[in-house]
Order: structure tokens, then sequence, then C-alpha cells
């Protein structure tokens, strides 16, 4: 006996429905711009899981046809919608209601997020300068974070701790770098006796 998934479980926790929710958005699309999603998302995901996962989630006009017409509008299945609240926030339909107080006075809205504008297409006969690299991750945060141990110590053990390993008759050294030397206490038992005993 199989049971079937419940769909909100499927948005949410199968990662192809949620790259096809958040692709094709509460604004849609058309079937064109679908095909180029379709081809996208294939590259992270099995096509089959991609094109179950937006005959579930999304509806057109000639959906069932080998051939839809390419500017029909792809949208939402009604019984969906509610159910991307958490993913993609309010619905357009909804979001008057959302963005209002108790009381009923208008709240602030944040911005929407407008798309970066793309860059001039090159002329021809000329080349486009090459990106700017990325500078080396600096050790600023190393170098303020720990000092530097002297170069015949070769570990990273942080100041004021001793490595026993690489200097057993190593000299206390001062944490605070006043000069005092921390001193332990005397050792709770004597030579060759034990703790519990």
């Amino acid at each position: 006996m199989s049971k079937d998934v419940a769909l909100l479980d499927k948005i949410y926790f199968w990662p192809e429905y949620s790259a096809v929710a958040r692709a094709v958005g509460y604004a849609g699309m058309t079937y064109i711009q679908l095909t180029q999603v379709i081809e996208d998302l294939a590259t992270q995901f099995p096509k089959a899981k991609v094109e179950s996962a937006i005959y579930h989630l999304t509806t057109f006009e000639g959906q069932m046809t080998v051939h839809p017409p390419p500017l029909a509008q792809v949208k939402f299945r009604e019984h969906v919608k509610p159910l991307l609240w958490q993913l993609l926030g309010p619905s357009p339909e909804q979001e008057d209601a959302f963005y209002r107080h108790p009381d009923g006075s208008p709240r602030e809205r944040p911005n929407k997020e407008e798309p970066p504008p793309s860059p001039p297409p090159p002329q021809p006969g000329r080349h486009r300068p090459a990106p700017a690299t990325a500078s080396p991750p600096s050790d600023r945060w190393c170098a303020s974070m720990w000092t530097l141990p002297p170069p015949s110590f070769h570990t990273s053990t942080p100041p004021g701790l001793t490595n026993f390993i690489a200097e057993p008759l190593a000299a206390p050294r001062s944490a605070s770098g006043t000069g005092e030397v921390f001193v332990p206490p005397p050792a709770p038992y004597s030579e060759g006796r034990s703790v519990f005993g």
C-alpha cells in the first residue's frame, strides 16, 4: 500500500517543486519562457521530475497537447496559491490585507527588488574588458585575533596556552604581557599516591 505525498510536502521538501514555484512566481510567464526554465532546471534535477512539478503546480492553455501555444500564459493552479505563502510571501490578491495594521491603517511595504540593469551588448570589433578578479582573502582576521608565534614554534596554539609537545622545557609565558607569570597550585596528591586512595 503506497501513500501519495501531499502537495504541501512536495512544495516544501522536494527541491524541484520549490525551484519550479520560485521560477514561475505569482506573476507567471509565457510557455516559451517556461521551456527555458525547464531546460535550466533540468541541469540541476532530472527533467521528468521538473516536468512533474510543473504539471502539479501550474496550468496553461494547451497543457495536455503536444504543441501548446507559445504565448500561453502559465500560472499557478488555484488550489496551489494558498500553499505557497511561506515560500513566496503573500499573493497579489492578499497583499493589501497583509500590509495593514490591526486597526486597518496601511503599513509601510518593503521595496520590491528590481533586477540589476543588463550591461550593453558589446560593439562589433571590440572586446569586452576582462572582469575584475577578486582579491585573495586577507589574513587580517587571523593577525588581529592571534599573535604570530616565533618562527621556531610550528603549531596553531593560541597565545597564552603552552604546547607541551612542541615546547616541553619552555619557561612559562605571561598571558597578560605584564611580566607576571601564572604558577599553578600544587597537585592535590603527592607523588606515588593516587587521588582515589
